[in-house]
Parts: C-alpha cells; structure tokens; sequence
C-alpha cells in the first residue's frame, strides 16, 4: 500500500479493502524504504494524526470519516 498524506482517507481505503474482500482475511502492508518520499510523507501523516488527536474528541473524528 501507498502512504497517503491523509492518515483518516489511508485508514478509509484499508476499510474498504477489508469489505471488498469480503469472507477472506485482509492484510495490508506499508513497504517503506529508509531515506525515501514515503518515509517522509509516513512521518507528516504521523504527525498531523497526531495534532488531529489532540485537538479532536473520537466523535469529531467519527463524523470526519463519515463523511468522507
């Protein structure tokens, strides 16, 4: 899997993979290479997960995702 920018559409797109697989078991995998764009890109999702959880309640973080 590809990292995202958006921690919230990543954890939307490994939910919909779940379903599309329906019966079968999912299992999704971040190949991150050391000193590469998605190592970075990793780390600015991490922390903007992180600033999101700190600034919104599991209610607003429920809603956001609804609505994406």
């Amino acid at each position: 899997m590809e990292p995202w920018w958006n921690g919230f559409v990543e954890d939307q797109a490994i939910t919909r993979a779940y379903r599309t697989g329906q019966n079968k078991q999912v299992t999704v995998v971040h190949l991150i290479v050391k000193d590469s764009i998605e190592e970075n890109i990793r780390k600015i999702a991490m922390q903007k997960r992180t600033n999101a959880n700190k600034i919104l309640t599991n209610n607003d973080m429920a809603r956001i995702i609804d609505a994406l």
